[in-house]
């Protein structure tokens, strides 16, 4: 369930509600509940303010044998810029993302895109045992006819405090003719050597590279 009310000036609330019942993977089964507020604030033509805060409680559900009691926290604040020349538009926001872990259990994102967070080196699809505490930049771009996105994740754990490491990802996509877009994106992870992330973090403590190249083609 997913309610979401638009009628105050600059910002959208919402309200959900995800009952997720696992047949063939039974502690992946929670009730997680969650709102979350959004707005731009139009400081005048050119630039905006971006916002965003969301918090969500994730308890265990239906056959789950474990005891889950977890909690999620984002907090965003950005700028959106419109520019003339050669840069026609610029977004830079600063984001705080939490994802509570004990050691032993974790808030869970079993049907999430994961890709698209933590960090696009893949380091985080699942949360680990300890938890995730990322504190990440983002700087979208328009110019020369192409799209850029630069981001910088800080990424430690919630429980013990200790560091996995940081990340950097850039990506840039151009289309030509409307019909041809080329992209290409890289991600370098950089693993913190601290001895708990050494003995905890499993993956995560090793640095990795990945890079993609792709071009797409719209009839």
């Amino acid at each position: 369930m997913n309610l979401r009310y638009k009628g105050i000036k600059n910002v959208e609330i919402e309200a959900y509600a995800y009952l997720l019942d696992f047949k063939n993977a039974l502690a992946a089964s929670t009730e997680t509940y969650g709102v979350r507020a959004s707005g731009v604030y139009l400081v005048n033509e050119k630039s905006k303010i971006i916002y965003v805060g969301e918090y969500a409680a994730q308890s265990d559900y239906a056959d789950n044998p474990g005891s889950i009691s977890e909690d999620y926290y984002l907090g965003e604040l950005g700028v959106k810029l419109q520019l003339g020349g050669v840069l026609k538009s610029l977004v830079l926001k600063v984001d705080y993302e939490v994802l509570t872990g004990n050691g032993a259990n974790s808030f869970l994102t079993p049907v999430a895109t994961g890709h698209a967070f933590q960090g696009w080196a893949d380091r985080f699809l699942l949360t680990p045992p300890d938890g995730i505490e990322d504190t990440y930049f983002t700087a979208v771009a328009s110019a020369f006819g192409a799209r850029f996105i630069a981001a910088y994740h800080m990424i430690k754990s919630d429980n013990l405090s200790y560091d996995y490491g940081n990340e950097l990802d850039l990506l840039v996509t151009k289309t030509f003719k409307k019909n041809y877009t080329f992209g290409a994106k890289v991600a370098f992870y950089d693993a913190d050597r601290n001895s708990d992330n050494i003995a905890r973090g499993g993956a995560r403590a090793a640095d990795v590279t990945k890079t993609w190249f792709w071009v797409q083609i719209k009839f």
